[in-house]
């Protein structure tokens, strides 16, 4: 749907002050850099129609039209401006029959103007003035009157145009400083979630070696409760608890059973572990930013139901241990080389604590090892002995 303006009288403008001349810069969209040299208006009081700058020519005929802020550029060659008298078919707030159709032709592109219809004297003068303005860069030096009437710049005129600009700039500068402080409070906020994320993702990690950890532990004096021999200060009284815990761990076929005063002991570390690690999984799951929590503590609950394979399929409940853990890592947005360098971690941490285990429990042994092996570097020093003074 087209939309018809009317032409009761053309008028042009050469002169502008400051403010006025900042106005239609604001009105028309002009480069800051293009020099306003004409107007071409179609009414007395609002400045819609054509701007002739040094660059080419600016189309406005308001927000009900498709030729809102348009630029034609000088160097655009081939363009051509004609008014021809065409049937109103499709063409808003018109009651005439026919209207006066401005085409602006350019290569692949042809631009339409409706106005009410106009007599040929007003027509042919339009296309002189917007021909001669797009070549020469202004309109022609002749009295145009009364056809185009000359409009002067006034101070009235300039004073309405300085309290529109100084509105538009108040409006911009609020906007700007809104804008800077939606960026600032976006920035703050940004910088307090990378530190909360930093120190979920920091606690995260932390939680869920420490949890691996208590695992191993937990399969570790499952199997070996001996390790348990040495004077501990817990209590040795079994609780409902440890007892069902170590009943549990009964299931776990072992090659040498423990010994009947090992299993309260045994039943008391291994709840402690097996608590630890399903406390620290779960402060895992919580801390960090995974949509599939539910997912993920299922991991550690089929971790738990592999260690009833351990003592006769050993590869088998590794392998599976091992696929859970990456599962169970990836489902928390884990990257995939940190999954990896802990786990070397975790293996090494585990290997080490595990010697350190027997170390402790055959510190006798040890002792005795360690002399030996002191006495017969003492011997091995003396053989290699020179018999002479040093000093």
């Amino acid at each position: 749907m087209e939309y018809l303006y009317k032409i009761k009288q053309l008028y042009i403008q050469c002169e502008f002050k400051d403010y006025s001349e900042k106005q239609i810069r604001n009105l028309y969209k002009i480069n800051p850099s293009h020099k306003i040299l004409s107007g071409i208006w179609t009414g007395p009081i609002f400045r819609k129609g054509f701007v002739i700058t040094d660059n080419g020519l600016y189309i406005n005929l308001g927000l009900n039209s498709k030729l809102l802020n348009i630029f034609i550029e000088k160097k655009d060659t081939d363009i051509l401006f004609s008014i021809d008298k065409v049937i109103a078919n499709d063409i808003k707030n018109s009651s005439d029959s026919f209207v006066s159709k401005l085409s602006i032709k350019r290569e692949n592109q042809i631009n339409s103007i409706y106005f009410k219809t106009i007599n040929d004297e007003t027509k042919q003068t339009l296309l002189d003035l917007l021909h001669f303005g797009l070549n020469q860069g202004e309109i022609p030096k002749i009295d145009l009157q009364p056809i185009v009437i000359q409009k002067k710049s006034s101070k009235f005129q300039n004073f309405i145009d300085f309290l529109s600009t100084s509105i538009i700039d108040i409006k911009k500068n609020i906007s700007l400083r809104f804008s800077k402080l939606k960026h600032k409070q976006k920035e703050t906020k940004k910088i307090i979630q990378n530190k909360s994320f930093s120190f979920s993702l920091f606690f995260s990690h932390f939680f869920d070696f420490f949890s691996s950890l208590a695992f191993m532990a937990f399969v570790i004096i499952s199997l070996k409760p001996e390790l348990l021999a040495a004077d501990l200060p817990f209590d040795r009284n079994p609780t409902r608890i440890t007892e069902f815990i170590g009943n549990l761990c009964l299931q776990i076929k072992l090659l040498d059973p423990p010994a009947e005063e090992l299993l309260s002991i045994r039943n008391l570390w291994v709840t402690i572990f097996l608590s630890l690690f399903i406390l620290f999984k779960t402060l895992v799951i919580f801390l960090c930013h995974s949509s599939k929590k539910f997912v993920s503590f299922l991991m550690p609950i089929l971790t738990i139901l592999t260690c009833f394979f351990v003592s006769e399929k050993f590869l088998l409940f590794v392998l599976f241990c091992i696929i859970l853990y990456f599962c169970f890592e990836l489902l928390c947005d884990f990257p995939p080389k940190t999954i990896i360098k802990k786990l070397i971690f975790l293996i090494i941490s585990s290997i080490i604590l595990y010697f350190l285990a027997h170390t402790i429990l055959m510190k006798s042994q040890m002792f005795e090892i360690f002399s030996e092996i002191d006495k017969a570097l003492k011997n091995l020093f003396q053989q290699l002995s020179l018999p002479i003074f040093f000093w």
